[in-house]
């Protein structure tokens, strides 16, 4: 089944309270590769570029130049907020592994009920250092 894949970059700030080397504040310069498999349309594509695109603008823009933090970082969120800095606090700590899946179930909400199979986001850290997540697009009709 043909596929076709869209990367867009973001930088971040982040850290992970409970990890001896990552608690300390770093960033990194993502980026994240979407794949989606799919047929061909009528329209020679499985599915525009742009809109693969416009999809991952909400995300890229609410990540880039932030500080990502998890719900229990309290230390983080009062500093960000006491210096009225960009924070964007997430549901889960700030791995790439937690990146890839949220990012990974969102473009799957927004790609159901289409000629579409599958979603796959892949979440470079560093270049290399990256974590992947899948979500099928075909509900599962067995039940």
């Amino acid at each position: 089944m043909p596929s076709v894949r869209k990367e867009f970059r973001w930088e971040m700030g982040h850290r992970l309270p409970d990890h001896p080397l990552c608690k300390n504040v770093h960033g990194h310069s993502y980026r994240a590769v979407v794949e989606v498999w799919g047929e061909i349309g009528p329209d020679g594509m499985v599915i525009d570029f742009g809109e693969i695109m416009q999809l991952a603008e909400p995300i890229r823009s609410a990540l880039d130049h932030a500080f990502a933090l998890s719900p229990d970082d309290l230390a983080m969120r009062e500093f960000l907020q006491k210096n009225d800095l960009k924070a964007c606090e997430l549901p889960f700590l700030t791995t790439a592994e937690n990146l890839a899946g949220w990012m990974a179930k969102s473009f799957a909400a927004k790609l159901q009920g289409r000629n579409l199979s599958k979603v796959k986001v892949t979440v470079f850290e560093t270049p290399s250092s990256a974590a992947t997540a899948e979500q099928s697009l075909v509900s599962d009709q067995s039940v």
